[in-house]
């Protein structure tokens, strides 16, 4: 049976990286990027020929309807990935194209490592402002993570969708075939390791996806080279994890403060997505605090050390002689 795998989580959560990856176990699976671009004639822009919609050498010839057959039907394949992201996509695809068996592959971080990647992306476009007044500030940045979390949670079972599998952006990022490999055996697809390394080379029609990470994968002038600082650019044809946020100290102490204030709307989610409760999301702050503060002991007695090593180095022997 034909089976659709769709990502669901919040912007921002590694799932652009995730369809890429899993595009590269072909022939058996295909990863589609956002079926959500194709809203419009100015969606896209498709990865493989770097062109909107409507000019895609391939969904130029689409009439817009039953997507997922048409992708089947030009694939020859037996899976499709969707990473559109928001379940009101996929509960539309359920209704229009009910024949084939969903799976939902729900993709997060934990919420301070996507609260950094929010507040980074508030100060560059408006994706998920707060409409009521609030500031683009840090507990705001956590309530997105939760609501929207929450939503797609809810919204899955209500779709009736009983293949769910969690997946965490650190844990892909930290072993990409293992990840990938589990989640082939859990679709029922062949798991080829070598084919991975064809993951900057698509052949699939991708639609979408997060501009900076198609950039850092596939090494395409999607960004100005400047985009966020540059730190895609700079990396570009590697998969990394951006741990920025856990090398600044007054984020993880605002993360711990709005943790304690935000406790109780948090958990539930936490535990929905495996991981845990606000208690140890706080721990694993204090954890990158402690290490900030040993790298500041370590190199302010490297700096001493030097200092005194300077001090011998310019005194005489015979300053020293009786």
């Amino acid at each position: 049976m034909k089976q659709i795998v769709f990502v669901a989580g919040t912007a921002f959560c590694g799932s652009s990286l995730l369809n890429i990856l899993l595009d590269t176990q072909t022939p058996a699976i295909r990863g589609l990027g956002e079926r959500s671009q194709t809203d419009g004639e100015g969606g896209g822009p498709c990865i493989l020929c770097n062109k909107f919609i409507n000019e895609c050498q391939l969904y130029s010839h689409w009439d817009g309807k039953n997507f997922y057959d048409f992708n089947f039907q030009h694939y020859g394949c037996n899976t499709l990935v969707d990473s559109s992201k928001r379940t009101n996509v996929l509960l539309r695809a359920m209704a229009e194209e009910p024949q084939f068996k969903y799976h939902v592959l729900h993709m997060s971080k934990t919420p301070h490592a996507a609260a950094y990647s929010i507040l980074k992306h508030w100060q560059h476009d408006t994706w998920d402002v707060p409409q009521d007044g609030k500031n683009r500030d840090l507990p705001a940045a956590l309530e997105v993570w939760r609501a929207t979390n929450a939503l797609y949670v809810e919204e899955t079972g209500k779709a009736g969708v009983t293949a769910v599998k969690h997946v965490h952006y650190d844990t892909l990022v930290a072993d990409p075939a293992a990840v990938v490999a589990e989640i082939c055996q859990w679709i029922g697809e062949p798991f080829h390791p070598a084919q991975l390394e064809q993951w900057r080379a698509p052949t699939t029609h991708i639609l979408g996806g997060n501009p900076a990470i198609l950039m850092q994968v596939l090494g395409q002038d999607i960004m100005p080279a400047d985009y966020l600082g540059g730190k895609y650019a700079a990396r570009s044809g590697q998969i990394f994890v951006d741990e920025a946020w856990k090398r600044d100290k007054p984020f993880l102490k605002g993360c711990i403060a709005a943790y304690r204030q935000q406790a109780e709307k948090l958990d539930w989610t936490l535990a929905a997505l495996g991981y845990g409760d606000t208690r140890r999301m706080i721990g694993e702050c204090r954890k990158c605090l402690r290490a900030i503060n040993a790298r500041a002991r370590a190199e302010a007695f490297s700096s001493s050390l030097a200092k005194i090593g300077k001090f011998f180095g310019l005194c005489k022997p015979d300053r020293f002689s009786m």
